[in-house]
């Protein structure tokens, strides 16, 4: 005989009276389990909203990390609208700063990205080789070479980027 004929021949065990009216009860106090009332349900959800305003407000007061930024894309954005007019992109604790040319007279050569990292802030600056742009409160000239290696010269320091490269 197969399982399924055994299993359909034989019969279901009889219960006394009131086993089935009585049955979700017992299985509740075995668990521990309080039967859902209205009063518990309102409890859950005030507890419920709590949590969810408490992960809500620990998320939105949250240091914020540095964001990435896709310089070469906001270099094009920026040239688009400005031709032969930018002399440096400024990316600082306060914001982006634009700095434009009277005239669309900035020669044609590959931007440069210059970072400047001091102990509480970075600087970065998109700019081209030969551009003074100011810094720090002084005026400082970006120079690069053939080879790449890119130099900040000021009226009184030499700065070594933290970080230097073309777009």
């Amino acid at each position: 005989m197969k399982l399924d004929d055994i299993l359909k021949s034989a019969r279901v065990p009889e219960r006394m009276p009131g086993y089935w009216e009585h049955f979700p009860k017992r299985v509740t106090s075995h668990i521990g389990v309080v039967a859902a009332s209205p009063r518990n349900l309102w409890w859950w959800a005030i507890g419920f909203a709590t949590a969810c305003l408490l992960i809500g407000l620990g998320i939105s007061l949250r240091p914020q990390r540095e964001t990435t930024t896709d310089y070469a894309k906001l270099y094009r954005e920026v040239a688009a609208m400005f031709p032969h007019q930018v002399r440096a992109i400024v990316a600082d604790e306060n914001g982006v700063r634009l700095v434009l040319a009277d005239k669309a007279n900035v020669p044609a050569s590959p931007p440069l990205l210059v970072r400047l990292c001091q102990p509480q802030r970075c600087r970065s600056v998109i700019t081209f080789s030969g551009q003074r742009v100011r810094l720090n409160g002084e005026t400082v000239e970006v120079l690069a070479d053939g080879r790449g290696e890119v130099l900040v010269v000021g009226e009184r320091s030499v700065l070594h980027p933290t970080e230097a490269r073309a777009l």
